[in-house]
């Protein structure tokens, strides 16, 4: 039996999803004190990020090091420590490099401007101009990411 590789999420239909995403946004136009709730636990959670991928950059220099410390001593050929070393060290530039982003987390929009983009979400949202609405959530949402169990909307103004 072939391996069949690829997304293991459900199927949406688009009016579905559409609906679902409208919904999201009219609570935070109901309830405007959420976005800056949101704001505040994604930023919590952008300070919490750089010690754990400090630690795994430092697991991945110790596993390099052992690594070279075989060669060194002769028991374990040139060939198989440049196979084991390459996919440690891309990851290790990965880490890095959202270490980087992560140094100073800042929203892509402001809270303030995502309350009066909310605020008028309703007349917006509620007009039959579909490249209107597609444009309006585009300013509210970063991107969206869809598991087997949930829907995650990564808002524009949290980190």
């Amino acid at each position: 039996m072939k391996k069949v590789n690829g997304c293991k999420s459900p199927n949406y239909r688009e009016d579905i999803l559409d609906q679902i995403i409208i919904d999201e946004i009219n609570k935070l136009a109901f309830n405007p004190s959420e976005i800056e709730k949101l704001a505040h636990k994604s930023l919590s959670k952008a300070n919490d990020r750089p010690p754990i991928l400090h630690k795994r950059i430092s697991d991945l220099e110790k596993q390099i090091n052992k690594l070279m410390d075989l060669y060194q001593l002769g028991m374990i050929p040139i060939s198989d420590i440049s196979n084991r070393i390459l996919p440690l060290q891309v990851e290790k530039q990965k880490l890095e490099d959202e270490l980087l982003s992560c140094s100073s987390p800042t929203p892509l929009l402001s809270t303030e401007e995502a309350k009066k983009l909310v605020s008028s979400s309703v007349d917006v949202l509620s007009s039959g101009d579909i490249e209107t609405k597609r444009l309006f959530v585009n300013s509210l949402i970063n991107k969206i990411i869809i598991n087997p169990e949930t829907i995650e909307i990564f808002w524009k103004f949290t980190c």
